[in-house]
């Protein structure tokens, strides 16, 4: 049971890794083109700002999100709310499904995620031709 609780964390923290860094406008050379962001003003929106470093992301966007990175992390977290209770529910239940049903929350939240990490850097390789 503990082995399964310190994965339950250990998922909730990697995707939380997984959504700051597809949040991050991240200083590629070239720039963006399609992909938009703001500046983080929340409790919950600055929370994907704290693996932001200046070696990566340029001092002037510190604090940024991308709007697909947020809206990516939403998505996340509201399915985070309906997941993680159903599947407690289901382990304490005895059914085996509860666990498989986390596990594959955190794989389709760090496949999103990634998906749009490597949309920004296909977002700035058309910026480098186009521009």
């Amino acid at each position: 049971m503990l082995s399964k609780i310190i994965i339950y964390v250990i998922g909730i923290f990697c995707v939380w890794g997984m959504c700051s860094v597809s949040c991050e406008l991240r200083d590629y050379k070239g720039g963006h083109r399609f992909v938009g962001a703001f500046y983080a003003n929340s409790p919950f929106q600055k929370a994907f700002t704290k693996l932001q470093a200046p070696n990566n992301v340029k001092i002037r966007d510190i604090g940024k999100i991308t709007y697909i990175g947020y809206f990516l992390s939403i998505l996340s977290a509201v399915s985070l709310a309906v997941v993680l209770p159903l599947s407690i529910i289901m382990q304490i239940l005895g059914l085996a499904w509860g666990f498989q049903i986390f596990r594959y929350w955190i794989y389709t939240c760090m496949a999103l995620n990634l998906i749009a990490f490597l949309f920004q850097g296909i977002d700035t390789l058309i910026n480098r031709f186009l521009h």
